[in-house]
């Protein structure tokens, strides 16, 4: 892997010649992986047409047999990451309860973070906001 950004961010945001430079800025990969894993995880199937499986699928598929459904929304979540991120390896999703907001949805997703030269483990928390969006965070 060459470049810390995707292409779109690299096509919108250039940076000058002077500071382009030889190797990654590890800080730099993580914050376009968050980027993109909001961007992935707050889309649905049908979303674009060049890529109909983009996301996952609708929450309210979802949401109306909780907690019956949160095997089925981790294995999405986890497909998604695994098909759309080529950044992160070895994907895991766990659902994580929260015995005072028992209707609040997270997820902790961790993973290999493949850079340049070397393999990083990395974790992101993520929860359903009352938005229907989710947030994430490393």
């Amino acid at each position: 892997m060459t470049n810390n950004r995707r292409l779109f961010e690299r096509l919108t945001d250039p940076e000058p010649a002077a500071a382009r430079r030889r190797g990654q800025d590890t800080r730099t990969l993580i914050e376009s992986v968050v980027k993109h894993l909001r961007k992935l995880m707050n889309s649905r199937h049908g979303c674009t047409l060049i890529q109909p499986n983009y996301g996952i699928p609708d929450l309210n598929e979802f949401m109306f047999s909780l907690p019956d459904s949160l095997g089925a929304m981790k294995a999405a979540i986890k497909q998604a990451v695994e098909q759309f991120e080529p950044r992160l390896q070895s994907v895991r999703v766990q659902y994580v309860e929260d015995p005072d907001r028992p209707l609040d949805v997270h997820f902790d997703i961790t993973a290999k973070l493949i850079t340049e030269n070397e393999t990083l483990p990395i974790s992101f928390s993520t929860k359903l906001g009352t938005s229907r969006e989710f947030e994430i965070t490393d």
